[in-house]
């Protein structure tokens, strides 16, 4: 809730003036926020209340923002919209739990008007949406493929306890 209010309040106000008409910022699943489910919201945010799959919003996103500020863990929605080849917009709390690269697989920032920038240059910009979609993609299915878990498993249970 934190991070999607922090990101409607400081960068959608920015966002919304360069963008075109059509684009909408859209808060995907379910929500317990009284604030996202009742509003008012500024217009173009919408929230969709649960899903029985995001593949929808998936399919139709040019970008997935992050803007989480606290969190533990690995950041499963990132990794989910990266393989799905949605480049990210995100803090530095996720690349870093990620250890992905800013300007590479991630566009990275904790700064609103900079965090701004970020989304706008990957929603106009084909050869850095494209730069970064691709070498997002890569990575996903290098670190979190059926395949790497089997392998990370088979290597942890290869390793000898310690005495």
């Amino acid at each position: 809730f934190d991070a999607v209010m922090w990101f409607i309040k400081n960068v959608w106000p920015i966002l919304a003036d360069k963008l075109p008409a059509d684009a909408r910022f859209v808060v995907a699943g379910q929500n317990f926020s009284s604030v996202l489910v009742n509003g008012p919201l500024p217009e173009r945010v919408i929230v969709t209340g649960e899903m029985t799959s995001l593949d929808p919003a998936f399919d139709n996103a040019r970008i997935f923002v992050a803007p989480t500020l606290a969190s533990a863990g690995i950041p499963l929605k990132v990794v989910e919209a990266a393989g799905r080849g949605v480049p990210v917009v995100c803090t530095s709390l996720l690349a870093g739990q990620l250890q992905w690269e800013n300007g590479r697989e991630l566009a990275v920032s904790d700064d609103p008007a900079d965090f701004a920038a970020k989304c706008l240059t990957l929603y106009s910009n084909r050869s850095k949406w494209d730069a970064q979609r691709a070498a997002a993609m890569e990575r996903a299915a290098r670190e979190y493929s059926p395949e790497a878990f089997t392998q990370q498993v088979r290597n942890a249970m290869a390793r000898k306890p310690r005495a």
